[in-house]
């Protein structure tokens, strides 16, 4: 991200969360692996909108993988460009709305695997919606603690998600 800084990292049971400060604005980022797919997804959260602009490096796809990104909302820009050696640079300008939100997903292959067929199938927010989903089920049916001491809170929260189902 060009000019954020972050405020503050989380982990919690829907992922790693990191609040960061943005051109001025409060952006929420909550990074997850979903258990049912090789892939990775990147949520941004704006109260009051925001414009992001995001970057990354990936080497070229060899013949053993592949990989591809998937928006939920296509960004206002989007380029990529050769670097160094086998190297490409991934530049996206992200509009945010206020109380938008805009996920990526990171798909990978290795192998044989389709990407194009799991590709089709990476819908971020249906992902996104299906772990908080699991979340709060797992809240209802195991173990739960409210305790003054949020440590403790934290520590069985996340026990109850490592021994619950493996949907998240």
């Amino acid at each position: 991200y060009r000019d954020a800084a972050a405020v503050e990292a989380t982990l919690t049971p829907l992922g790693l969360e990191r609040e960061l400060r943005v051109g001025g604005r409060r952006v929420l980022e909550r990074t997850f692996v979903p258990h049912e797919m090789p892939a990775a997804i990147v949520e941004w959260r704006a109260p009051d909108g925001a414009e992001l602009h995001v970057s990354w490096r990936t080497d070229a796809p060899g013949p053993d993988g592949e990989a591809a990104f998937v928006f939920s909302e296509a960004p206002a820009e989007y380029t990529v460009t050769d670097a160094r050696g086998a190297a490409r640079r991934h530049d996206a300008r992200l509009r945010i709305g206020p109380g938008g939100s805009i996920r990526l997903g990171i798909l990978g292959t290795v192998g044989d695997a389709p990407l194009e067929t799991t590709r089709r199938a990476l819908r971020p927010d249906d992902l996104v919606y299906a772990r908080a989903a699991a979340v709060r089920r797992l809240r209802r049916e195991r173990l739960g603690v409210e305790s003054p001491d949020p440590a403790l809170n934290a520590a069985v929260a996340w026990g109850a998600v490592r021994i619950g189902p493996r949907t998240l």
